[in-house]
C-alpha cells in the first residue's frame, strides 16, 4: 500500500488505479495457464502489488471529494460493497466451476480465472473513462466547471492545509528512519 500511496501522488489516480486493475486482470488470465505452484506464487506476488492500490486509492479519492463528517458513511458503503461482492462471488464461482469443469479440455478452476479476467478488464477500461480523479485536477466529462469549483470550495473550509513535499531519496530516508 505504501508504494501505491507514493505513486498516486505522481501519477493521476484516474490513470494509476485503472492501470493497476488492468494488470490485475491480465495476471488473473495468466493464472489460468499455470503449471507449477511457483508460477502461482510469482503471479500472486504481482497481483498483490496491483490489488493493494485499490483500497488506499479509493480512500484517497473519497478523502478528496468528501468532508471528514461524510467520510465514515462513504467508506462504509465502499467496504460493504466489497463484502457483498465476496458474498455473491462464492455462489458464482461454484456455478462456473460446475458448469465449465472439463469444457474445452480445461479444468473448472482454470475457467474461474478466465471468467474473473473477463469480468475485470471491462471494469478497468470503464475506470479510464469515468474515474473522476481529485477535484483540483479532474477532467471528468460529467462534471461542469461550476461543479468542480464547488467540490474544491466545500472542502477548503474544513481541510487542514498540508505542505506537499516532492518525492525524493531524502524523503524516503526520513520516512524509513523513523520507528513509526
Amino acid at each position: 500500500m505504501i508504494p501505491n500511496n507514493l505513486i498516486i501522488q505522481v501519477v493521476p489516480p484516474r490513470i494509476w488505479l485503472p492501470v493497476m486493475q488492468l494488470v490485475w486482470g491480465v495476471l488473473t488470465f495468466c493464472t489460468s495457464a499455470v503449471h507449477t505452484v511457483e508460477h502461482i506464487y510469482a503471479i500472486r506476488f504481482f497481483q498483490g502489488i496491483a490489488e493493494s492500490s485499490t483500497f488506499v486509492g479509493v480512500h484517497y479519492i473519497l478523502g478528496a471529494w468528501y468532508r471528514p463528517s461524510e467520510l465514515g458513511k462513504r467508506s462504509g458503503i465502499f467496504t460493504s460493497s466489497g463484502l457483498v461482492g465476496t458474498l455473491f462471488s462464492g455462489v458464482l464461482q461454484a456455478a462456473v466451476y460446475r458448469g465449465l469443469n472439463g469444457h474445452a479440455g480445461r479444468a473448472g478452476w482454470r475457467w474461474l480465472f478466465i471468467i474473473d479476467g473477463i469480468i475485470t478488464l471491462p471494469i478497468a477500461l470503464y475506470g479510464f473513462i469515468v474515474f473522476p480523479d481529485v477535484p483540483a485536477i479532474t477532467k471528468a466529462f460529467y462534471l461542469s466547471e461550476d461543479e468542480r469549483r464547488l467540490a474544491i470550495k466545500r472542502l477548503d473550509s474544513e481541510r487542514v492545509q498540508v505542505e506537499r513535499v516532492p518525492l525524493s531519496w531524502a524523503l524516503a530516508g526520513r520516512i524509513l528512519s523513523r520507528w513509526r
